[in-house]
């Protein structure tokens, strides 16, 4: 199977005082980053100059532009342009007359992020205010996706944070407008001097807490993307109306270079399995349960309340076909493995002489528009994420520019049994099926005869595939 070649049509690196050189043929290996964990794309550019030492001439000293126009055969007539500054310089060597040296890249809005600070008060749903920093403080003229609507009013003094910082910190506390969480109360207690200790596993007063929670920002060659993680998983067969898979890449053990480059595009070169599975460490973090015990000064009310993944399963998006916590994972949400305490405060932004709290037992009658609704993501989120990521899988194709960080691929692997059951099972059923990309990396490489390869790391939170491969088209 061919490997995809690409047609770099210019890179462009201008000084910061706007003077403009192309240094295409200096270009030894180019790779451009995105990730669903990160706000800023970045980018490497490795480059071999012979004579005209155009870092100490023009100079490069920090922030100077790089623009970037290539196109791959997959789609010849898509012109794709990244822009980038310059915010490292490492690696430098020199050999003959031929110094080679590593250009750390990365978008505008990542390096503006480290001289910004929010003084102002931020207040309304997650996703409003998400866009209102991208908008007004960072000042971006990128497209700001935060179409899956957030379900709480929040309200923050960010006390001269980074924009992406509380960004990320808020993130965790989101929950889409289109989950519905819960959490039933047990028969909690005013706390008193003499009482003691959280106990170290759940005793018979304990609430239940159920749902989903937690949303992810990043930065994709389309623009900014704040969504909900179970709307990234969704394929928009539910209640979350995310989006189908982008593409179906399938493993070719055989080469195949009479295929158009369309074709080889969606061939998986060479994939490979991370942990699959780590059940001590997800343990730890309290995945499949935790007993978080809540605390509100304002009211001396002490409550115990347990996460249990068995309970909240059914109510998260799943990429695989396994719509039941496997038995084993089930046996282990019984236990509480860990404990966090929060502190719960309705009065924070609160001015009236009522009742803050809008929970039942408060029996207030004009509760605050800004509850801390820590009961709600507390848990939820940490489970959420944490399962994101049970299966990890990085898969290597030919270069193919379509596919961003955050679509979902349908990957189809080969059955690893005896010849004769591949002949009526052709793809592992088990291991094949939805994945949703968290890392994507396009790589550009002159030496190798202008080849272009796209590594990808996806992850899905459970196995099996939806579709049979007889429904596969």
């Amino acid at each position: 199977m061919s490997v995809l070649n690409y047609n770099l049509e210019a890179i462009e690196l201008y000084s910061v005082d706007n003077k403009k050189l192309i240094i295409n043929d200096l270009m030894v290996e180019l790779s451009i980053y995105e990730s669903i964990l990160s706000p800023f794309m970045t980018a490497t550019l490795i480059l071999a100059d012979s004579g005209k030492n155009i870092i100490g001439t023009l100079p490069i000293q920090g922030n100077e532009k790089v623009v970037i126009k290539i196109s791959t055969q997959t789609a010849p007539d898509k012109k794709y342009e990244y822009n980038f500054v310059v915010f490292s310089v490492n690696n430098r060597f020199t050999s003959g007359k031929i110094q080679m040296y590593e250009l750390k890249l990365i978008t505008q809005e990542g390096l503006a992020n480290e001289a910004l600070r929010i003084g102002k008060k931020l207040e309304g749903y997650g996703h409003e205010i998400v866009t209102d920093i991208m908008k007004n403080v960072i000042k971006t003229d990128k497209p700001i996706v935060a179409d899956d609507k957030c379900k709480f009013k929040m309200k923050f003094i960010p006390a001269s944070k980074r924009p992406f910082d509380l960004i990320y910190s808020m993130a965790p506390k989101c929950i889409s407008s289109k989950a519905n969480p819960s959490a039933q109360e047990g028969s909690g207690n005013a706390i008193t001097a003499s009482a003691s200790s959280a106990p170290s596993t759940a005793s018979a007063t304990a609430g239940k807490m159920k749902g989903t929670a937690g949303y992810l920002f990043f930065e994709t060659y389309d623009g900014y993307i704040f969504r909900s993680v179970d709307k990234l998983c969704s394929s928009g067969d539910d209640s979350f109306a995310g989006t189908p898979p982008k593409a179906i890449l399938e493993y070719a053990i055989a080469a195949d270079d009479k295929s158009s480059p369309e074709s080889n595009a969606l061939k998986i070169l060479e994939y490979t399995f991370d942990n699959e599975l780590d059940i001590m460490k997800r343990m730890r973090m309290g995945t499949y349960s935790s007993l978080v015990v809540f605390f509100n000064p304002s009211t001396g009310y002490y409550e115990e309340y347990v996460y249990s993944l068995s309970n909240t399963y059914d109510s998260m998006v799943h990429m695989g076909s396994a719509d039941k916590l496997p038995k084993g994972q089930k046996e282990l949400s019984g236990y509480p493995t860990r404990i966090m305490t929060q502190f719960v405060d309705h009065e924070t932004f609160y001015n009236d002489t009522g009742t803050a709290s809008p929970e039942k037992k408060d029996k207030g009658t004009n509760p605050t528009q800004y509850p801390d609704w820590k009961k709600f993501f507390t848990a939820q989120s940490i489970g959420r994420m944490s399962l994101m990521t049970n299966q990890v899988l990085n898969i290597t194709i030919p270069c193919n520019l379509s596919l961003r960080a955050g679509d979902k691929i349908e990957a189809l692997l080969p059955n690893a049994s005896q010849e004769q059951d591949r002949n009526t099972q052709k793809y592992d059923e088990e291991h094949s099926g939805v994945y949703l990309i968290q890392d994507i990396c396009y790589q550009f490489r002159r030496l190798e005869g202008s080849k272009s390869y796209t590594s990808m790391k996806v992850v899905r939170d459970s196995y099996g595939m939806k579709d049979k491969p007889s429904k596969v088209k």
